[in-house]
């Protein structure tokens, strides 16, 4: 079961030098859980080389700082299913065919994130509402495949409400990606469909370039691993149809921007 945390997860677990292993409890009546032993490889950087290049391609964003990836593109969550699923080595996974809902899972504070991955069945509604204290819509689609959603979430007891026409496959959890994952700015992410993209270190002010091909919404929202109320997080985009512009935002931590698209979509974060 996961326990919950009542400080700021990452500070308090990177301070302590405690590796991550927390867990999510609670299961569906058909799905299976995942024993997930990777290393969030989490680690607090004591070169002083500032800047300097090491030999796995990161470096360092301080003296003494923690290790930041130099890589200018956001990685998807669903990319990380084969390596490191969703950045927690506690996820879940749940399993059904058509509409249901599974049974309770224990959630911490912290930002949740879900990998629906739906068997096609035709044009139809693919959708996974989280319930809990409040009803959040985490994907909607109108074809199978893979999809991500993210959603703010308070210590508590939540299940989910899967519409689908055929088979589905959730993967739940709340990352807390590792030191050498975390992109800095400037940065860009493309994709197709509702996905949610990170993880990047934000320190205030910053431009976003957002392009969009489908017909229906458009709705980017940025945020911080440790967000835990539903009204957290900033609204970046929340436009109609085909669209192409920027706008200023201004938010901060180790952040995740959460995509509802129908269509093929871009961002560059600078």
């Amino acid at each position: 079961m996961w326990q919950p945390i009542d400080v700021n997860r990452r500070q308090l677990l990177l301070a302590s030098g405690v590796t991550v292993s927390s867990a999510l409890a609670g299961c569906a009546g058909d799905g299976d859980n995942d024993d997930n032993d990777a290393d969030d490889g989490s680690e607090n950087g004591d070169d002083s080389s500032n800047g300097d290049e090491n030999g796995n391609g990161e470096n360092e964003t301080g003296e003494g700082g923690p290790e930041r990836s130099d890589a200018g593109e956001l990685r998807s969550l669903i990319e990380t299913l084969d390596d490191d699923p969703l950045f927690d080595p506690g996820t879940e996974t749940f399993s059904g065919s058509g509409d249901s809902v599974t049974d309770e899972v224990t959630l911490e504070s912290a930002l949740t994130v879900v990998v629906a991955d739906f068997d096609d069945g035709g044009f139809e509604n693919y959708q996974v509402t989280l319930e809990g204290e409040s009803d959040e819509l985490l994907v909607n689609s109108l074809e199978g495949g893979l999809s991500a959603g993210a959603v703010p979430t308070s210590n508590g007891e939540y299940l989910f409400d899967v519409t689908a026409p055929a088979e589905w496959e959730l993967t739940v959890g709340q990352p807390l990606a590792p030191d050498e994952e975390i992109r800095t700015l400037p940065v860009e992410a493309a994709g197709s469909g509702p996905d949610v993209v990170g993880p990047v270190e934000l320190d205030g002010s910053m431009t976003v370039s957002g392009e969009h091909d489908g017909e229906e919404n458009f709705q980017v929202h940025i945020f911080d691993e440790g967000d835990t109320d539903v009204f957290s997080g900033e609204m970046v985009f929340n436009e109609i149809g085909e669209y192409e512009g920027e706008t200023l935002a201004d938010y901060s931590g180790i952040c995740w921007l959460d995509v509802e698209a129908d269509g093929e979509w871009s961002l560059e974060i600078e």
